[in-house]
């Protein structure tokens, strides 16, 4: 259905866009640190599997179009990340002051709320909503076939390497948990970094202006 040089583009660009650092990358690193690989998986899950069916479907029944029509949807999906960011960054820090090394690693959450947790974080990350909603189409040709076909592929494509890719970086997350727990201090630095680093992803996305 697509040339090669088409699809070796697109592939090319989802890596450049997954291997680059990010809110999903950033989460399921601190989740994999502090509580974990099963952990972390289960928030992969979130960002790939449960975000991609309906991202997909929204692609595929015309979103695109919609927000190139209406550039607001973008925006109000832009200050919606960043407030998800930004309260997800305030709870790092928060309870990484004041609280005892054993009680601060010991924090865990349900396997639902880690799949909910990588589910919202990736449905308001803007750089995937612009990859899925205004580049990924640009792939797309008449003489292809199926439009819908065309995007459910691309975006299916997507997903699948960002769920392998993702699910490495969870798995590396629970060695690198392995090292911290030899010194409970550098963990909490490191929640205390990661936290630091998701609030100024947020002021960043509410700073970046027009996301086109």
């Amino acid at each position: 259905m697509f040339s090669y040089e088409v699809l070796s583009t697109f592939i090319f660009a989802v890596l450049l866009l997954q291997l680059s650092p990010g809110p999903d990358m950033m989460l399921i690193l601190a989740r994999g640190i502090s509580q974990g690989r099963k952990t972390a998986l289960l928030v992969v899950i979130g960002v790939t599997v449960v975000s991609g069916v309906f991202q997909i479907l929204l692609l595929a029944l015309g979103l695109a179009t919609l927000i190139k029509s209406h550039p607001i949807f973008l925006t109000l999906l832009r200050f919606t990340g960043a407030a998800y960011l930004g309260y997800i960054g305030l709870k790092m820090l928060w309870t990484s002051i004041g609280k005892k090394v054993s009680l601060l690693n010991s924090t865990e959450i349900s396997p639902f709320s880690a799949v909910k947790e990588g589910l919202i974080n990736n449905f308001t990350n803007p750089k995937v909503m612009l990859f899925m909603f205004a580049f990924l189409p640009q792939f797309v040709n008449n003489s292809y076939g199926h439009v819908m076909y065309q995007l459910a592929v691309l975006g299916t494509i997507q997903k699948t390497l960002a769920l392998i890719i993702l699910s490495i970086i969870a798995l590396a997350s629970d060695a690198i948990g392995k090292i911290f727990n030899k010194y409970p201090v550098a963990l909490i630095w490191q929640q205390r970094l990661t936290g630091f680093i998701m609030f100024a992803l947020a002021l960043r996305l509410i700073l970046m202006g027009n996301p086109s």
